[in-house]
């Protein structure tokens, strides 16, 4: 697979999808390209995101990646801070495993 298409995969090309444009009960929006869910980050992370909480966590800065399997019974009604809470999860995670860790 070319390097440019992997990077563009996970470059938001437009205003609409970049990360943090808007924000939810304080949470901010998540980006997107290609299939990849991009949160705000100086670190590169992407998601792949499946309904009702399915995770494949990629952090390329600290050489991490985290799937999560998973059922939420009230995805439609609270997914949103659900996702947040497992990217902090993720992160969490990623800051002591990885590359760079504490």
């Amino acid at each position: 697979m070319p390097a440019q298409w992997v990077k563009d995969s996970v470059t938001p090309r437009t205003a609409y999808l970049q990360p943090g444009r808007s924000q939810f009960e304080g949470i901010p929006a998540l980006g997107y390209a290609y299939q990849f869910w991009i949160p705000q980050s100086t670190e590169g992370e992407f998601m792949a995101i499946g309904v009702y909480g399915q995770f494949i966590y990629v952090n390329p800065t600290r050489n991490v990646v985290i799937a999560k399997n998973s059922a939420y019974a009230n995805y439609n009604v609270d997914g949103d801070r659900m996702e947040y809470q497992a990217i902090e999860a993720f992160r969490a995670i990623a800051r002591q495993v990885g590359k760079g860790g504490a």
